[in-house]
């Protein structure tokens, strides 16, 4: 009976210790992406243009200090939305990856005459654009943690947080090797 119980609690504690080690790492890695932000204007910044996915283009901002890639910002626009990645890295290493996707009512051109020319009665309006914030979190370049600024933690199966981790490190590093040419 003591050793069913002993095991119950072994593995209890051992849940706690492993949410409190991913909580402080998050602290850590924000205290980063924080100090990055903060020393931005102090790094050297590269910049590129891309027409790569959106005819409206990519315009990508490298921030760093030598040639060592700090912040990678990543703008795509098009006519019924934005996206904006913001790539942390420390070490050499993504540690961080935050995406806000603006999603609008209409097409931005979607003015009121051409609305009323379409039989629409509803025309852009920034008022009513929608925007979703995703925080991703990274340890020795694999993601263990993804949060929704509305919903909190996005729980995934493991496969999806695999596949979510190699496809924000494959843009990333595709970004950075552009900006280091």
């Amino acid at each position: 009976m003591n050793r069913f119980i002993l095991s119950i609690l072994a593995v209890f504690m051992t849940h706690i210790l492993v949410a409190q080690s991913a909580d402080s790492l998050m602290n850590e890695i924000q205290i980063k992406a924080r100090a990055i932000n903060q020393q931005r204007t102090s790094y050297d910044s590269v910049v590129i243009r891309s027409w790569e996915k959106t005819p409206e283009g990519v315009s990508v901002v490298g921030y760093m200090e030598k040639k060592d890639i700090r912040l990678i910002f990543v703008t795509w626009t098009i006519e019924t939305g934005k996206k904006e990645m913001y790539y942390y890295f420390f070490q050499g290493k993504l540690i961080y990856a935050f995406q806000r996707n603006y999603a609008y009512n209409r097409p931005i051109s979607w003015d009121q005459n051409k609305a009323l020319q379409n039989g629409d009665k509803e025309y852009y309006d920034p008022l009513k654009t929608k925007i979703s914030r995703t925080q991703y979190y990274f340890s020795r370049e694999k993601l263990f943690k993804t949060m929704d600024a509305d919903q909190g933690e996005i729980m995934a199966t493991p496969e999806m947080n695999q596949l979510t981790g190699k496809g924000l490190i494959t843009d990333a590093y595709k970004w950075k090797r552009e900006l280091i040419k």
